[in-house]
């Protein structure tokens, strides 16, 4: 006995096709938008909660003229910093030792006395804890994306 398939044809769906197929080129046609001002929602987060000390880290944040990265593909952004030390501070460090390098010194600024310190022995660095302004940045902004992502559906 040969099985017998129900069609069941329901008004308006071509419509409904038609709709879809236009949202879905006009997202499509505005990702590379869409993904830029998300970035630097995200970016602008980012600087806000990044540690201060000589401004460095900050500026370079999503700009690439200063070492920063700020890329957008096909379906991604990707932004952040090059600076050689932004790991260390998002992420924090282990208690190590630091010698002093080319100049034959180490130079640091005192927290207390806010004076600079130098010296030509090595030190033992106590580590720092992560500061994760990055991670809290992104998080932060993941709203204002949202908003920027709705905006273009909605028209």
């Amino acid at each position: 006995m040969a099985e017998q398939i129900a069609v069941l044809k329901i008004e308006g769906t071509e419509k409904l096709y038609a709709a879809l197929r236009g949202l879905l080129a006009k997202t499509e046609a505005n990702i590379p938008i869409v993904l830029t001002q998300a970035g630097q929602i995200g970016v602008s987060y980012c600087k806000i909660d990044a540690p201060v000390d000589t401004g460095r880290l900050r500026a370079s944040i999503g700009n690439p003229s200063k070492s920063g990265i700020f890329d957008v593909t096909r379906n991604s952004v990707a932004f952040g910093t090059a600076v050689e030390y932004a790991f260390d501070v998002e992420f924090g460090t282990k208690p190590h030792i630091i010698k002093p390098g080319e100049k034959g010194f180490l130079a640091w600024k005192d927290k207390k006395t806010k004076k600079w310190v130098y010296t030509r022995k090595e030190v033992h660095h106590p580590g720092t804890k992560g500061q994760y302004y990055m991670l809290r940045g992104v998080q932060a902004a993941v709203p204002g994306m949202i908003q920027v992502l709705k905006g273009v559906i909605k028209g």
